[in-house]
């Protein structure tokens, strides 16, 4: 099994430009769909940016609460996540 990439610090710094996605995002948004964040609290969550992730996610009917592991109904875009550097 790939190790998980670190956590991502969230949230993200704000764009730069009012009403834009900040480049941060913008690059998990196209290179990670799926990615683990840390909270400020320190705990972990889920951010599900990708439509089909999205989707997937929401049509298991599955609890909001994700795994540890990976999301809830969401093995094919944690299998290409997990893997991205």
């Amino acid at each position: 099994m790939a190790s998980q990439p670190e956590p991502v610090k969230f949230p993200l710094p704000p764009s730069p430009v009012a009403y834009d996605t900040g480049p941060q995002l913008r690059a998990l948004i196209t290179q990670q769909p799926v990615t683990r964040v840390e909270l400020p609290d320190g705990s972990a969550a889920w951010l599900v940016t990708g439509f089909d992730e999205v989707r997937e996610v929401r049509s298991t009917g599955a609890s909001p609460v994700l795994s540890s592991t990976s999301p809830a109904g969401c093995s094919a875009a944690w299998s290409r996540s997990s893997t991205s550097p």
